[in-house]
Parts: C-alpha cells; sequence; structure tokens
C-alpha cells in the first residue's frame, strides 16, 4: 500500500483477492449465530436510520434488546452526526463533534470521494495529499494554515513524515522516513 498512485479501488480489490469467500459447507448459517454474537457485544453503536421504526427494522431492534422510545431515538437522530450508544453501564445518543475539517477527511466515504481521493494522489502526491484533498473540499483556509504552520514546500520533508531515532549517546535525532 505504499505505491504513489494506489488508488482506493485497488485496496478493494486486493482485499477481495486476499480474503477467503466463506464456505458455508459445516457452518451454522448466520441467523443461527446471531444471538451469540449480540450476546458477546456488551456494547454496540447504533447509527441513525429513519426507517428504524417500520415493523422489520423495528424487530431487529428489539432482538437487540432496544425498547420503543430508544428506537424512535434512533429514527430521529441526525445522520454523520448522532451516535446511540448501548452498554451494561446505561444508554446515550451522543454528537461525534467531528469539525469541517475532520469531516474532510472521516466522512469521505462516498464513491465521488474515493474517485477525488485519487484524482488528488495521482495529482499532488502522498506528500502533499492533506492540504491539496482540504483544498478539493473547499477548505483553502485550513490548507493554507496547514502549509504555513509548517512552512512546506513540494519536497519538503513533512513534520508528521519523520521519526525520533536514538543514538548512543541517547540523543534523539529527528530522521526522515
Amino acid at each position: 500500500l505504499k505505491q504513489k498512485n494506489l488508488k482506493v479501488d485497488d485496496f478493494y480489490a486486493a482485499r477481495e483477492d486476499t480474503i477467503p469467500s466463506l464456505q458455508w459447507t459445516n457452518i451454522a448459517p448466520p441467523f443461527t449465530i446471531a444471538p451469540a454474537l449480540i450476546e458477546s457485544c456488551p456494547s454496540r453503536i447504533f447509527l441513525p436510520n429513519d426507517r428504524a421504526m417500520e415493523p422489520q427494522q423495528a424487530e431487529i431492534y428489539t432482538r437487540f434488546g432496544l425498547n420503543k422510545r430508544q428506537i424512535e431515538i434512533i429514527a430521529s437522530s441526525t445522520p454523520k452526526q448522532d451516535y446511540y450508544f448501548q452498554s451494561r453501564a446505561g444508554n446515550r445518543l451522543f454528537d461525534l463533534g467531528l469539525g469541517e475539517i475532520a469531516l474532510a477527511f472521516c466522512g469521505a466515504g462516498s464513491e465521488s470521494e474515493h474517485a477525488g481521493i485519487d484524482t488528488v494522489l495521482e495529482t499532488h502526491g502522498v506528500d502533499q495529499f492533506a492540504s491539496e484533498w482540504l483544498r478539493a473540499k473547499s477548505l483553502n483556509w485550513a490548507a493554507d494554515l496547514m502549509e504555513s504552520e509548517y512552512g512546506l514546500a513540494s519536497d519538503d520533508v513533512l513534520p508528521w513524515k519523520t521519526k525520533t531515532v536514538k543514538t548512543k549517546e541517547s540523543e534523539d535525532i529527528c530522521a526522515a522516513e
């Protein structure tokens, strides 16, 4: 995965080649395994689902131990913002609270955004990806701040691409990867 021109789709293709498909012979079907999985996961995070109140969906949530009010909370939650946490200690709706910069990176999940990531990587390379992706997401101010904070030029060693090396004299030396 260290190739410069690696595309997001290449990762998924490589994953498909390396993870064997399950053969269902001598394995219980998934619906018989589900109770054991549910029981073995004492903490769960539910994503917003505007269809959670529909009978078939509500039945699934009920199997996870949620009551009608909790299912209503999931149904009325804001996508990509609210999450419902369930544990033995209690339940709570929480907002992940990602700002626009974090969302530019963490929220890039659509096919068009993956294509955009590929384009930025092909055009600017790995070293300039962060600032150029911010520009592609119309966050020029953040890209400018990042470049001015680190004083980056295209051939500079990036601060996050360095590591500390211990010498015999116990001095820390910062070396490029």
